[in-house]
């Protein structure tokens, strides 16, 4: 088993984040596109759904390449559909998550058309990302809140 391992540390700007794999960035996070903000980071709901669009893609270009089979593009059109509700009262009983991901692969190829649906169909089962979101994984979270130092007072 492998494991990766990321930090994601508060930038100390407004509510933006970034995540880092040793020293190297991997994403910033912020309000998102549908923010009012100045900040133009992606929020973590839409890192969420370009990490399954970009998994989907990882598996299909690497499949095709493997077996031969010539791409031309590969686009996924995703969307998610969330009640904003949920993010902000935790009695309102609405769930913060998606309620509901929708996808759409669209491969332009010259290569045999049921070739290329047998390598989509195949990466859409292979991507660990759609794998996670449908049969759940254990999270285990440990909380660390640094108390400030009374016992000078």
């Amino acid at each position: 088993m492998n494991t990766i391992q990321l930090t994601v540390d508060w930038d100390h700007v407004g509510v933006k984040s970034v995540a880092r794999r040793a020293e190297q960035t991997i994403v910033e996070m912020g309000k998102g596109a549908t923010s009012r903000s100045e900040d133009s980071s992606p929020s973590p709901m839409e890192v969420f759904l370009a990490s399954l669009g970009g998994c989907i893609i990882v598996f299909i270009s690497g499949l095709a390449e493997k077996r031969r089979i010539t791409i031309d593009d590969i686009s996924i059109f995703i969307e998610g559909d969330y009640d904003p509700q949920g993010m902000s009262s935790s009695s309102s009983g609405i769930r913060p998550g998606f309620q509901q991901i929708r996808y759409q692969v669209r491969v332009d190829s010259p290569d045999n058309p049921d070739k290329v649906h047998k390598i989509v169909d195949y990466a859409v089962k292979a991507c660990p990302i759609k794998d996670t979101i449908m049969k759940g994984t254990a999270i285990i979270e440990s909380k660390l809140v640094r108390e400030p130092d009374m016992s000078g007072i």
